[in-house]
């Protein structure tokens, strides 16, 4: 992972095999692009989406999320803080 400005700006690889784990967007946006694999989001409010290779969205500051992989998921991210 690197770092750009301290800590505002950090842009790295993410990998995993099968799982769930969530995540909150505190006090940052991220982008993510994923690579391979797939995933399906679903956010605190209940929706949900599946993501998977070539697929590219951001997450705004706040959100709460639970990442299902059924397989494996690998992706490129950019965080920034806000």
């Amino acid at each position: 992972m690197a770092s750009v400005r301290g800590d505002t700006i950090k842009s790295g690889i993410w990998e995993s095999t099968a799982g769930v784990f969530t995540a909150v967007m505190q006090d940052q946006v991220e982008f993510c692009h994923v690579l391979e694999g797939a995933a399906t989001i679903r956010t605190g409010d209940g929706n949900s989406c599946h993501v998977a290779a070539g697929d590219a969205f951001v997450m705004e500051s706040g959100l709460q999320t639970e990442w299902t992989v059924e397989d494996h998921i690998k992706k490129h991210f950019v965080i920034c803080a806000v």
